[in-house]
């Protein structure tokens, strides 16, 4: 699903950030600029999972949250909400529970 860019109507701003183009906002999943996954994932965005994409931690690529860093043993190191796991697929002490 491609991002839908935020706009005003009837803006009367003589330099609007988001209707001159200056900072891209997803109306869809809310993201902007470096939160942005490849694709928009169709719902609003967690701020972990903003947090993560703007980490390089995980991304939405065809339909799907991927993680880009992995475990040595090749596990995902990050579900797709960003939270961090073990080695084996299991939610790391190290990650914060704060939500």
């Amino acid at each position: 699903m491609e991002h839908t860019r935020y706009k005003h109507n009837n803006c009367h701003d003589s330099h609007c950030k988001y209707c001159d183009g200056d900072l891209f906002t997803c109306t869809v999943c809310g993201a902007s600029e470096g939160e942005l996954p490849k694709d928009c994932p169709g719902e609003l965005m967690t701020e972990k999972q903003r947090d993560a994409v703007m980490s390089g931690y995980i991304d939405h690529i065809d339909g799907v949250w991927v993680s880009l860093r992995h475990c040595p043993n090749g596990a995902p190191q990050f579900a797709s909400d960003g939270t961090m796991l073990d080695e084996h697929g299991n939610r790391s002490i190290f990650d914060d529970v704060d939500e």
